[in-house]
């Protein structure tokens, strides 16, 4: 339960710092759009201690790069 917290909370972080830098497109398109490959990931029941780690693909869907200044993990 506490490592699905943890994790909830830096797909959170990570969500909204990357958001946070996007700026409406001046032209009319549709600008950068982030796309997860997947919002949550459970990794069930772990021993404490024990080392765990899944990686998030992530996409832009839009039509101008995204750019992700920085990650802050939860």
């Amino acid at each position: 339960m506490f490592m699905r917290r943890i994790c909830m909370y830096g797909i959170i972080t990570f969500v909204l710092v990357v958001s946070s830098g996007y700026h409406a497109p001046a032209r009319g398109g549709i600008g950068p759009r982030l796309a997860l490959e997947e919002e949550m990931y459970d990794f069930g029941k772990v021993r404490e201690g024990e080392v765990i780690k899944h990686s998030f693909r992530v996409f832009n869907k839009g039509d101008e790069p995204l750019l992700i200044g920085r990650v802050k993990p939860g």
